[in-house]
């Protein structure tokens, strides 16, 4: 069957693309696909676990500031106070860092 075209046999002088040409072709269309794929993956899990730890962050800040206040007004170990605002000051700097974070790369 036919369906009115017909094709040249390939011979050996002729400078059309040949089977390992084209197979290296794909295969580097197929590892650039591959790369967009990835790259474009990688971006989702950062933006969904950045909506997760924002509130995280935001109730830890809540919680070592009230035993921060709470361990500085009751009679315990001074250190136990330190600990709880160094915590607390950590939360900020996350919080402070996360914000930079996703206003540069644009996500809400």
């Amino acid at each position: 069957m036919t369906n009115g075209t017909t094709t040249a046999p390939i011979t050996a002088g002729t400078t059309g693309p040949t089977t390992s040409e084209s197979t290296t072709t794909d295969e580097r269309l197929m590892a650039e696909e591959r790369m967009m794929t990835e790259h474009s993956t990688d971006t989702r899990p950062a933006g969904a676990l950045s909506r997760v730890r924002r509130p995280v962050l935001w109730l830890l800040l809540a919680v070592f500031a009230v035993c921060n206040a709470v361990s500085s007004i009751a009679d315990v170990n001074v250190f136990i106070g330190v600990g709880f605002g160094l915590a607390t000051l950590g939360c900020a700097a996350a919080l402070i860092a996360q914000h930079y974070e996703t206003r540069r790369s644009g996500r809400s």
